[in-house]
């Protein structure tokens, strides 16, 4: 009997658990309350920090408007170039300061001018001789109608009283 005994307990001792029982174990753990916790827990912890880490941070550097004028003075981290328009002119006015005016005559409105008046002197002349024996009332009739048939559109206003 105690051979038998030993072997029953043998049997007892490795007797095997139902297949579906590990499946089942593993799933408890995976999906069990505690595994639920621990997920929150970490989900809770990574949203703190970025919201300890990201609110109320202040973008680096200055707050800058376009077309405001900065409150502070600004440094730029690079070196660049810029060419400003206002000291340019300034520039421009102050070589162009000292330099003398140089002025070009133009000659060419008085040129004009002689010329008309030689015309005119040449024609008044011929006038003068046709009139010596004409009577006062034609002598004054073909002055007053000299200026408008004397060259009309001149640019200069000739008049019977001149």
């Amino acid at each position: 009997m105690g051979i038998l005994r030993k072997n029953q307990k043998d049997k007892k001792a490795t007797s095997r658990r139902p297949q579906g029982a590990d499946r089942v174990r593993a799933a408890k753990r995976i999906f069990g309350l505690q595994s639920l916790f621990y997920a929150f827990c970490f989900v809770a912890y990574t949203a703190a920090i970025i919201v300890v880490c990201f609110v109320r941070l202040s973008p680096a550097g200055p707050q800058i408007i376009r077309n405001q004028v900065a409150r502070i003075r600004i440094v730029a981290e690079i070196p660049f170039t810029y060419q400003s328009k206002i000291l340019t002119d300034q520039k421009r006015d102050n070589a162009v300061g000292p330099v003398p005016p140089v002025y070009r005559l133009n000659l060419d409105p008085y040129r004009n001018f002689e010329r008309y008046i030689q015309r005119l002197n040449i024609r008044l002349t011929q006038l003068e001789e046709e009139l010596r024996e004409a009577s006062p009332s034609e002598r004054v009739a073909a002055i007053q109608k000299f200026p408008r048939s004397f060259e009309p559109n001149n640019g200069y206003n000739l008049n019977a009283e001149d």
